[in-house]
């Protein structure tokens, strides 16, 4: 009984410990697909992944897939968008650019087999197939950007921040 608890209380720090190999396989397999089209790579400013993996964890808790998350504060609504996420959580002298999601949820444990490159694949052809996720992931001026990806065997969510310099 003692080691189940513990393992739940865990359980938080290992999605996120796993989710950084597969933001760095989503990353590589992101810049196969630029590369092939003449793009220069993306730079994974992962020092600062919490300005996606925020956002990440907020739509894989409530299932609210939206660019803004709704809090409450004094017991009204504000929605903080993807770029007060980058001034809360990114580097200075930089700003946002775009934000782009994706996700899925299965009633059984569909993604439970999947390696980190696989679900990083799958991830970059969801935005793939999706004309304005598409044009957002193969911009040009497109340069750097952090990932943040939660998963486990039922569910994922995959957010990218493209950021520039200001």
């Amino acid at each position: 009984m003692k080691s189940v608890l513990v393992f739940l209380l865990l359980l938080p720090t290992l999605v996120c410990a796993q989710a950084t190999m597969v933001e760095r396989a989503f990353i590589a397999r992101a810049n196969a697909v630029r590369d092939s089209l003449g793009l220069e790579p993306l730079v994974h400013l992962e020092a600062y992944r919490e300005v996606s993996v925020h956002h990440a964890r907020y739509v894989y808790r409530t299932g609210h897939f939206s660019h803004d998350q709704e809090k409450r504060k004094a017991g009204s609504h504000w929605l903080p968008s993807h770029t007060d996420r980058v001034r809360a959580y990114g580097p200075s002298g930089y700003t946002a650019w775009a934000e782009i999601l994706t996700g899925c949820n299965s009633s059984y444990t569909a993604f439970h087999h999947l390696s980190d490159m696989e679900l990083a694949s799958r991830c970059v052809a969801n935005f793939m197939g999706s004309p304005p996720h598409r044009q957002a992931l193969l911009n040009e001026h497109h340069l750097e950007c952090t990932v943040g990806i939660m998963w486990t065997g039922k569910k994922y969510v995959c957010v990218v921040n493209f950021l520039h310099t200001y």
